[in-house]
């Protein structure tokens, strides 16, 4: 259980009650106002008395002023054991099973509010933190007399007695009064230090195994030199960690003294001065630049490892000066011995490289050596910007050359791509332009082993060096491939770029023909039909003859039938050309529904009048016809929509048999659904997936683009629509829904 109390009462009577529970320990912090609430208030100075007389142990960490001296006395005979920790805000306390935690805003106050829980994992939790606490702190009585007797005397000296072991025995008497030890030092520090320091050390991590002492931590450059040194100490239990370069000063410090070497460490004899300071100052400073070193160092596991197998250390940096940047890529093209491989996010970075000389560096690392060069330009490299390029070389040693490369008969919208330099053999340069694939970095990776990457600036001076930002560098090989890959992908993606955009280009033409060649034969179609109907209509009213009539019949049903296939092509010509529209209105989905089954039964009623035509035997049935539902879209679109559902259902249904379609149509919340249920043959498994896509269909029925065309048209009134097998087995149901009227 968990609570927070704010009634003062109850918090006195459950800070009594907790004291009460407690068995065997309690432990308690109490801020500088705490120790005089102890004393002042009954209740708490009594329970204190109770659970030291029934056997208990109460430990407590404050923090000792001269403001809380005379209650901090009196506190420690109250308490098993009390403690000073400077700065301690926030009090609470843990027993065995309990946990409280309290705020108070005047210190002969009641506290304002509690924090109580009894859950062991909280409890387990705040207990870790209070014994973290706890060996962080000092002894209360130590500090009291420190206090009394003004004995803090903060100073920072260099010390140059004579002779080292007064110097040693000096810092070992600091040392060993410490928390944690954490030393920066090269590899003769430490050798000094083993030769010197070697059985303090093993005291300081002989207190770390019995949870005293923080531990020792040390960061130095893990070599070769030093290698078995530092195993030593790792196997005694030190906390080691590579730095990539030795440090700029060696040094140690605690959480109250410093000292560092204020000359170079000599090979074997100790220093004949350091810099000492027990000043928060000095401490705090020296404290955060090690804890920002060790952060940035690594395990020395792994670097011994690196060591011992004869694989050069990894390490990525970050390299903030330009002319170390600029430095560095001529180092790493001069030491390539198989492969360059570069990018260059714009065609003015590449105009920069030639300004710096980018291309005589490379001529000079291919002498003698089998090189493959790659540069990746992702941008265009027209005509006019070779023109540009080659300017800048002042001279035909060096010229940009287009490769010509092509595809199929013609080029890629005549725009180059490839280039060559002359005079330097195995160098390409490719260009790739686009949006998805614009770089805003430079890349340079060599021998697929070490890699930078360089941030480009605009750059308005006539100096280039201006023009490169940070940079990140790296002898990974891991990462180096890595980079690598990616440079691979897009040097295969140019010349599939430029490949793909020229058979797109011709797709888009061709499709565009076949478009306009639909389109013409949907019109040309149109136009006759029209008067084939109305004409054989005409002639069939004027006959007597009803075998002459039923062919006559025929001819206008197979009519109404090319009719719809051509409006079905025209339509999804539309869609497809995003050309088609709809004119939206207020109208009854109901009224529309009607018309649509009269002109079918009046269809149904005339067909089966045909000789030699076996009659289709087709039922309506409607539900939820009672009223008149409204709603806003195309009239005549909707009508299409439900005039080809219900076309389907007929033409799926076998003839001869009993066959029915029941429509409904219902509401639901702002929706109308309407559904067409028949017990024809269903919907074969393998269209289903594909039931609403061009030319989905495995009868003779019909195109496929009914159903396409259904859904666009729905879709464009924001509605849906969806087919599912009757639960019985037999025929389908296809619903679909539209916004209605409110």
């Amino acid at each position: 259980m968990s609570e927070v109390i704010y009634d003062s009462r109850i918090i006195l009577e459950k800070t009594n009650k907790f004291i009460e529970n407690t068995k065997i320990k309690m432990d308690i912090t109490l801020d500088q106002k705490g120790p005089c609430r102890v004393i002042k208030l009954g209740g708490y100075r009594n329970g204190y008395k109770d659970l030291i007389s029934r056997g208990g142990k109460i430990r407590c960490v404050t923090e000792v002023t001269h403001e809380n001296i005379q209650d901090c006395k009196e506190l420690l005979n109250l308490v098993s054991e009390l403690r000073h920790l400077d700065g301690l805000k926030g009090e609470f306390a843990i027993s065995e099973s309990e946990y409280m935690a309290i705020t108070v805003l005047r210190k002969e106050q009641v506290p304002a509010h509690l924090i109580y829980s009894n859950v062991s994992d909280i409890v387990a939790q705040e207990q870790y933190f209070f014994d973290s606490l706890w060996k962080n702190a000092v002894s209360a009585t130590k500090k009291i007399m420190e206090i009394e007797e003004n004995k803090i005397n903060y100073e920072t000296k260099i010390v140059t007695i004579s002779g080292s072991p007064l110097i040693v025995e000096e810092l070992a008497s600091s040392l060993l009064d410490s928390n944690e030890l954490s030393v920066c030092i090269t590899t003769e520090g430490l050798r000094i230090g083993y030769k010197f320091f070697l059985p303090l050390t093993k005291v300081l991590l002989e207190k770390k195994k019995e949870g005293s002492h923080k531990g020792f931590r040390i960061l130095i450059e893990i070599s070769k030199e030093n290698l078995n040194l530092v195993k030593e100490y790792l196997d005694m239990g030190a906390d080691i960690r590579h730095l990539k370069e030795a440090p700029f000063i060696n040094f140690g410090v605690t959480e109250s003294h410093l000292a560092t070497a204020i000359q170079k460490i000599p090979d074997k004899n100790f220093v004949d001065s350091i810099l000492y300071s027990n000043e928060p100052a000095y401490i705090h400073n020296f404290k955060s630049l090690f804890d920002r070193l060790w952060n940035n160092s690594r395990e020395a596991v792994d670097i011994i490892k690196s060591i011992e197998e004869g694989i050069e250390i990894p390490f990525f940096e970050t390299i903030e000066k330009s002319y170390e940047t600029f430095s560095l890529i001529k180092n790493l093209i001069s030491s390539a011995k198989q492969e360059i491989l570069g990018i260059l996010p714009t065609f003015e970075s590449l105009k920069r490289q030639v300004e710096n000389d980018f291309f005589a560096d490379i001529k000079n690392a291919v002498q003698n050596k089998d090189l493959s060069i790659k540069i990746l330009v992702t941008e265009k490299l027209d005509p006019q910007r070779q023109k540009v390029i080659n300017e800048l070389f002042k001279n035909n040693f060096y010229l940009l050359q287009d490769n010509k490369r092509k595809f199929g008969t013609d080029d890629i919208d005549n725009k180059s791509f490839d280039f060559s330099v002359n005079s330097i053999k195995n160098m390409k340069i490719r260009a790739i332009s686009g949006n998805d694939i614009q770089s805003e970095v430079g890349l340079l990776v060599v021998d697929r082993s070490k890699s930078i990457i360089i941030e480009f600036k605009n750059n308005t001076t006539e100096d280039p060096l201006n023009s490169i930002g940070l940079a990140s560098y790296s002898n990974s090989t891991p990462i180096s491939n890595s980079y690598a890959f990616i440079f691979d992908a897009l040097w295969n993606q140019s010349e599939l770029y430029y490949f793909l955009k020229n058979v797109y280009a011709r797709l888009k033409t061709h499709d565009k023909m076949q478009r306009e060649f639909i389109d013409v034969v949907a019109h040309e179609l149109r136009t006759p039909i029209q008067p084939i109907i109305g004409l054989t209509k005409h002639v069939k009213d004027n006959l007597l003859d009803k075998d002459q009539k039923s062919l006559l019949e025929v001819v206008i049903a197979s009519a109404h039938k090319l009719h719809t296939l051509t409006e079905n092509i025209l339509t999804v010509t539309k869609i497809e050309g995003k050309l088609f529209n709809i004119s939206m209105s207020k109208f009854s989905i109901t009224e529309v529904i009607l018309d649509v089954i009269k002109n079918f039964q009046i269809m149904l009623e005339n067909r089966n009048k045909l000789v030699d035509i076996t009659e289709k035997k087709i039922r309506f049935e409607l539900i939820g016809f009672e009223k008149k539902i409204m709603v806003f879209g195309d009239k005549l679109r909707i009508a299409q929509v439900i005039s080809n559902l219900i076309d389907n259902s007929i033409n799926f249904i076998a003839n001869g048999e009993p066959g029915f379609i029941t429509i409904t149509i219902r509401t639901n919340e702002n929706n109308l659904i309407v559904q067409i249920k028949d017990n024809g043959e269903g919907i074969h498994p393998e269209i289903l997936p594909r039931l609403f896509t061009k030319f989905a269909t495995k009868s003779f029925y019909g195109t496929g683009l009914g159903l396409f065309i259904c859904r666009n048209i729905i879709n464009m009134h924001q509605g849906k629509i969806w087919v599912e097998p009757n639960k019985d087995g037999i025929g389908a149901t296809i619903s679909f829904t539209l916004p209605i009227l409110i």
